[in-house]
């Protein structure tokens, strides 16, 4: 097991952890800004499309830190679940993974469908494809999808982030070298 592959995992789980934060309190300050008069409507938009945006973004971090990091690098595919850590793709539902995709590459990605050739512009995704995937992907409803998160992913994100932790206890430390040298960096 290569202890600079632990690091990562475990910088990128504790930021899985943190940024996932975010999104839940936007989307329920966005829920008591609807109860001004007047409602801030435009501004309620921008924060909750922000918020979609992170949340994919997040997730789609979280099944690149599993393949990539996780798995079969340091755990098994077995060990994994016996810690409740269900991979991304089963989270949103094996049928329903292509729709997640699309949503990842429309709110964090491109925000073209096709690529503007020749004389013809670009295409922007069919309303009726991105509807569906964000009906099918269950993020129609953020407080309940925000709430499957909160029991079926952060938990178990947690335990394997404490458990890698306690297998490589400089991973702790890594986080925080690691944003000294960043820092130092920006500092040149």
């Amino acid at each position: 097991m290569n202890p600079d592959t632990a690091n990562a995992a475990y910088l990128l789980l504790n930021e899985f952890i943190r940024e996932l934060a975010t999104p839940r309190y936007v989307f329920d300050l966005s829920t008591r800004w609807e109860a001004l008069s007047p409602s801030p409507e435009k501004v309620i938009a921008a924060f909750r499309h922000m918020a979609l945006a992170s949340l994919i973004l997040n997730l789609y971090r979280l099944h690149e830190t599993r393949s990539h990091f996780l798995v079969p690098f340091l755990y098994t595919e077995s060990e994994l679940k016996t810690l409740g850590l269900i991979s991304v793709e089963e989270f949103i539902g094996a049928d329903r993974w292509k729709d997640f995709e699309i949503l990842r590459h429309q709110y964090a990605g491109h925000a073209t469908a096709k690529k503007a050739e020749g004389n013809i512009g670009g295409h922007i995704l069919p309303p009726k494809l991105l509807g569906k995937a964000i009906r099918r992907t269950g993020l129609s409803d953020p407080a309940a999808f925000l709430n499957r998160i909160d029991k079926q992913l952060l938990p178990p994100v947690e335990r394997v982030r404490n458990e890698l932790g306690e297998r490589f206890p400089a991973a702790k430390d890594f986080i925080k070298s690691y944003a000294l040298a960043v820092e130092g960096e920006l500092e040149k």
